[in-house]
Order: C-alpha cells, then structure tokens, then sequence
C-alpha cells in the first residue's frame, strides 16, 4: 500500500511540502490556519501592487497594510492635536532655517 501524499493542509501556497516543524512555528507566531473564499481578481491585484507572490502572502501583506493604514491614520491625528508636537521646535533641531 503506498503512503497518501500530502493534503492541502501539508501543503504552502507555492507548492511545498510543510512539516511539523511549520505546525509549531506557526502555533509560536501565533498563525491560524483557516479556508476562505478569495475573489482572485481582487487578490491579483493585490499582489500586484502588494509585490507579493502567493496568496498566503498576499493576505497577510493586505491584512497588515490595514493595520498599519490605521495606525498612521492614528498618529496623523495625535499629530495635528493642538500642542502636541512643536514642528517648529524639530525643524530648528534638524537644522533648519533659524
């Protein structure tokens, strides 16, 4: 009796084979193995414009650019508080115009 090859679950985005050592590093990163449905099109252009090459990375860069989306969105808005940064005071430090 031959042996099964591996199942979607043993197998990455590229092609490659995972083996235990992926299971625990993923459980130490804190990564879910999960299915969803995924419009390719809109992947495609996502990896378009991500640089990525699979979807496995197409997903994770996608969904860390919404997370860093919106901690810039948060800071733009810490920045533009009244008082809360001295742009003045910083250009003089950087060598500014005096």
């Amino acid at each position: 009796m031959e042996a099964a090859g591996p199942t979607d679950e043993d197998v990455t985005d590229d092609g490659a084979e995972r083996d235990a050592g992926d299971a625990v590093l993923d459980i130490l990163m804190g990564v879910a193995k999960t299915s969803i449905d995924v419009d390719l099109d809109i992947a495609n252009q996502a990896a378009a414009i991500l640089g990525t090459t699979t979807l496995r990375d197409t997903v994770h860069a996608s969904l860390l650019e919404v997370v860093n989306a919106k901690r810039r969105f948060e800071l733009v808005a810490l920045l533009g508080e009244e008082g809360r940064f001295d742009f003045e005071s910083a250009e003089h430090s950087w060598g500014g115009d005096t």
